[in-house]
């Protein structure tokens, strides 16, 4: 059973078709980039796939079930959603926000959020507030509270947003360990060579209904992507074969 699929799924904004009929199947142990270019639709997908967004047409089945039947408690031990502006309230603690997340076993276990707090680098803030932290530490804070949800089905809109290199090195690599456990994550990147080093798939949108699904070797082509995001890409000289943006 695959634990998240669409049929014939249409998004409008606006007027604009900006994703017309896909159909998909999200394996569970896969790891998905969705890539394309500013307003392309990856928000507005991630919203639809997690129920919080209407499609204009098409179902998003949860589980084998429309997503749009699951009760919101039930869906949330399923699917998390890390959104791309998370709603953080400025006089919240840092401890207090983690423990939404784990809201199944209301209070945390301090063992449980300790280990999270570790991982996550936050051991250090636990007595801030929220409007104290900076960008990078608020990232971390929502990535530790998605991660104390533990859903079996992970979308996150751009989780690297204000995080350094380390920790966006770190988030990848967490989540690449998710899905080699069996969960199904999906996360909009702007960075096409961390997709290919991290993700085993790739969903492509060009923002005008056209979509492309695959692994990453057969999607994350200089080709593919040089149309895509509108700029001639070409393979670096090296092991690694890094995409670099042509010269202009």
């Amino acid at each position: 059973m695959a634990p998240l699929r669409v049929e014939h799924l249409r998004l409008q904004a606006g007027g604009q078709c900006l994703l017309a009929d896909l159909s998909l199947t999200f394996p569970a142990g896969s790891c998905w980039a969705i890539l394309g270019r500013n307003g392309a639709g990856k928000t507005s997908l991630l919203r639809a796939l997690s129920g919080l967004h209407v499609a204009t047409h098409g179902q998003v089945w949860l589980a084998e079930r429309p997503i749009a039947q699951w009760p919101a408690r039930e869906r949330a031990q399923r699917l998390g959603l890390l959104p791309q502006h998370p709603d953080m309230a400025r006089d919240v603690r840092v401890l207090e926000y983690l423990a939404l997340g784990d809201f199944l076993r209301s209070p945390m276990p301090a063992a449980r959020a300790e280990l999270l707090l570790q991982q996550f680098e936050l051991t250090k803030l636990i007595e801030r507030q929220l409007h104290q932290l900076s960008g990078g530490e608020r990232q971390r804070l929502a990535l530790a509270t998605l991660a104390a949800q533990a859903p079996a089905v992970m979308l996150l809109d751009e989780p690297l947003n204000h995080l350094d290199l380390p920790h966006q090195l770190r988030t990848l690599h967490w989540l690449q360990q998710r899905a080699g456990l069996g969960d199904l994550v999906l996360l909009t990147l702007h960075d096409v060579n961390w997709a290919r080093r991290y993700c085993s798939h790739a969903l492509l949108l060009d923002g005008a209904g056209g979509w492309a699904a695959g692994t990453v070797s057969e999607m994350l082509t200089p080709e593919h992507l040089s149309q895509l995001l509108g700029h001639p890409l070409h393979v670096a000289q090296g092991d690694e074969g890094w995409l670099i943006p042509a010269a202009t």
